[in-house]
């Protein structure tokens, strides 16, 4: 069974930092892997949890997803402007992945972006992380143009997948998702 909670910090500071932790380790491989790129996963995840504020209220949230009670996966929302959130860090641990977890935690950051009064969803992510975009896609978001706020330098845009969903009802009382 998949549960979706909102993190508490300190309470949950150890689950989040492990996940951002694995979650750094597993995108330096790839970045090497993919572009030859070398960036030092310690480095990568002291900076994460230095700017972990931007992602508690009042400005964001973290999720944990849980299966059967045992941390598998996080995300994160921070506001990048008025009315604009951005969704971060969607990471699953690999044993549990297949499962719904990340599609839980869509489904959920989707949700609370909504009442927090969001208008606006948006996420940037590397190009080989296809598994990902299919995700984002089935939770109706759709590619747009590299946007302000995001933290993606210009010069790696072009190895980058931007995209947006509205979270505000369409004409006749349906929503996008």
């Amino acid at each position: 069974m998949v549960t979706v909670i909102e993190a508490s910090i300190p309470r949950d500071f150890d689950i989040v930092r492990d996940l951002f932790a694995e979650y750094s380790l597993w995108l330096c491989f790839r970045l090497f892997q993919e572009y030859r790129e070398s960036v030092d996963p310690e480095s990568m995840l002291r900076q994460n949890m230095e700017t972990l504020a931007a992602f508690l209220p009042p400005r964001g949230l973290v999720l944990l997803g849980l299966s059967e009670g045992r941390p598998a996966g996080c995300t994160c929302i921070r506001t990048i402007s008025i009315g604009i959130a951005e969704l971060k860090r969607m990471y699953v641990r690999p044993n549990f992945r297949g499962k719904g977890i990340g599609t839980a935690l869509g489904q959920a950051a989707i949700q609370r972006a909504r009442q927090l009064g969001y208008s606006t969803l948006r996420l940037d992510s590397a190009c080989f992380m296809s598994d990902a975009h299919h995700l984002y896609r089935s939770l109706g978001f759709a590619d747009i143009a590299p946007y302000d706020g995001s933290d993606v330098p210009k010069e790696h845009q072009k190895d980058c997948v931007f995209m947006q969903l509205n979270l505000l009802p369409r004409e006749g009382g349906g929503s996008l998702s």
